[in-house]
């Protein structure tokens, strides 16, 4: 979901000080109560309405670099493989996919390529 403008938090802000309740301002706005009072709160503590995008984190893999490391550590787990590249979790499995690594549940717990068929390609 988007954030709402900063211009929109301002209009709300200055609507409650003009003299209205917050609750009219949830029915002439549309916005739910508790994002009124988060958007005081942040004015209260930070001084400001802007909002600050949250930092996302690298979603792409070099796919030859991925598997030169599985290569290199076998026995290693996803998440350790996620901080290695400091990507998610998720980011790693569908990379793992899609180069044709599987975790073969055995005594070693190692990564092996498994065969492609094609509905895998």
């Amino acid at each position: 979901m988007n954030a709402y403008s900063t211009d929109l938090r301002i209009k709300v802000i200055e609507f409650i000080n003009s003299g209205h309740t917050r609750k009219e301002a949830v029915e002439v706005f549309s916005i739910s109560l508790s994002t009124i009072e988060r958007w005081f709160k942040l004015l209260k503590t930070k001084g400001t309405l802007e909002f600050k995008p949250t930092p996302r984190r690298p979603h792409i893999l070099d796919r030859q670099k991925l598997k030169e490391y599985v290569d290199a550590n076998p026995s290693v787990f996803i998440y350790e493989i996620a901080r290695h590249f400091n990507c998610s979790n998720t980011c790693v499995q569908k990379a793992l996919k899609q180069i044709g690594y599987t975790r073969k549940k055995n005594r070693k717990d190692i990564w092996k390529p498994m065969k492609m068929q094609n509905k895998h390609l």
